[in-house]
């Protein structure tokens, strides 16, 4: 998962018996015990050295169940509850916590199903948020681990049914740990190269001589929110007058996959293009809301000649783009560091926050790109997605022309065959899963095809005609 400094990581450890004796990560983060009992364990870590982090878990005589969530906001842990046994399925496992207004609950609940090799699927009693959970068959029995969330005050009490088991036991594990948050305050918070402290200019500029006519890129900086909130502006402070100026606002993933990768594509949310401009700073005015942990990039660039930007007195990693703001962007190349002032200015609500559940979402566009990523998420893997939807649609248009007994005349078959194919492949490009060339290329064939048929048409008739 990807760790960011300053958030806190609490990780749940389920085993049967002589697992979870330990956690240590990649990144060397330190982490304490907030409570266990005979069948598992709940780690926290502060997080310190942020990045890509692989967390370890040493079992070295069983088998483990883990589920490890990131949270931001945290003040403190408060009361904790645990309990562990050997119960009769269906079974409601509960458990009661204290919480305060501003807390949120994270909740470890794991079991092995001594029966056989099913978990079936766990539901919440109480109003808790699932935020995952997994079922792998251990020596031919299942076990389960999951990682819930809720936010309440009071003294509640937290319980999750376990059933269709066919009445097998289970012996389970289950943690309460209350997060406790300070109240919430509104902040805004500066994003990208704003100088130290913000907004700190040098009489200096790091584009001067560079060509975005020529080389025909968007220049980007790449920066992870650290709240929930909305992007209320983008900024370039011009050294001198401006030809035309264009500003551009990326939002990617919220996973641990590289931004602005075939995993993770930016996609262009907001852009203005403001033409001729004196020596000042230019701002595009944005109402676009993002969350805890969300890639976000802001790119500049020129249509015509070059474009003067001041410095700041700090530098940060700039990449940069082919094409003025296109969208999705899958690849970028890093140019090094460098001081060129570009920021954003997001303002939102500094409170403990649970992380987002479900990921992607339930939309066509998250279903499309999981289908992607499943099948390697390059460009082979997207051509495989659009001929996998091509056939199934005209598998399904075929067999209702068949069903219906008349059949489908070949000449409307055809046109709607290059109609379906350019309309699917226009959709995957929009959502990232192609890239943008392929159906514009397809598009100039197909027109390029029709306009030979018809100019050939036209000429075989007047051949007859003579």
């Amino acid at each position: 998962m990807t760790v960011i400094v300053s958030n806190d990581v609490f990780v749940g450890c389920f085993t049967q018996t002589g697992g979870c004796v330990s956690i240590s990560d990649s990144l060397a983060n330190v982490w304490t015990v907030v409570t266990s009992n005979s069948n598992g364990i709940v780690w926290r870590s502060d997080i310190t050295i942020g990045g890509s982090d692989l967390i370890n878990i040493a079992s070295p005589s069983a088998f483990s169940g883990v589920v490890g969530v990131q949270y931001n906001g945290l003040v403190a842990v408060g009361n904790v509850n645990q309990a562990a046994g050997t119960v009769a399925t269906p079974v409601t496992v509960q458990s009661s916590l204290t919480t305060v207004s501003n807390d949120a609950t994270f909740e470890a609940f794991g079991f092995i199903d001594t029966g056989g090799p099913g978990c079936d699927t766990s539901t919440a009693q109480n109003g808790q948020s699932k935020i995952t959970d997994a079922c792998v068959a251990v020596s031919s029995l299942g076990m389960y681990i999951s990682g819930w969330n809720s936010i309440t005050s009071g003294i509640n009490s937290y319980g999750i049914n376990v059933s269709g088991l066919g009445g097998a036991n289970i012996q389970y594990s289950h943690f309460l740990v209350e997060l406790q948050g300070s109240a919430p305050t509104q902040v805004t918070q500066c994003y990208g190269n704003c100088g130290s402290p913000p907004i700190t200019l040098a009489n200096t500029n790091s584009t001067k001589g560079y060509n975005f006519t020529l080389n025909q890129v968007s220049l980007l900086y790449i920066f992870q929110s650290s709240i929930n909130g909305v992007i209320d502006n983008v900024t370039v402070p011009l050294g001198t007058i401006a030809n035309n100026v264009q500003l551009g606002l990326y939002t990617a993933c919220t996973s641990g996959s590289q931004p602005f990768t075939n995993s993770c594509p930016g996609f262009l949310q907001s852009t203005t293009n403001f033409g001729a401009q004196p020596k000042s700073r230019v701002t595009m005015t944005t109402s676009i809301t993002v969350e805890t942990g969300e890639w976000i990039g802001i790119a500049v660039a020129a249509s015509t000649g070059t474009l003067i930007i001041n410095d700041t007195n700090t530098q940060i990693q700039l990449y940069q783009f082919t094409g003025t703001m296109s969208s999705p962007v899958t690849v970028t190349t890093a140019q090094g560091n460098s001081k060129m002032g570009l920021w954003a200015y997001i303002r939102g609500i500094n409170s403990i926050q649970p992380p987002p559940i479900g990921g992607c979402g339930q939309t066509v566009t998250c279903g499309l790109r999981a289908f992607w990523n499943a099948m390697g998420g390059d460009v082979a893997a997207g051509i495989g997605v659009f001929l996998v939807l091509f056939f199934l649609f005209f598998g399904i248009i075929f067999a209702i022309s068949r069903g219906s007994g008349g059949g489908f005349p070949i000449g409307p078959m055809l046109l709607l065959m290059v109609i379906m194919s350019i309309s699917l492949m226009v959709m995957l490009s929009a959502v990232g899963v192609l890239p943008a060339y392929l159906p514009i290329l397809i598009i100039i064939v197909a027109a390029w095809m029709f306009t030979t048929k018809v100019l050939w048409s036209r000429h075989s008739e007047a051949g007859t005609a003579v």
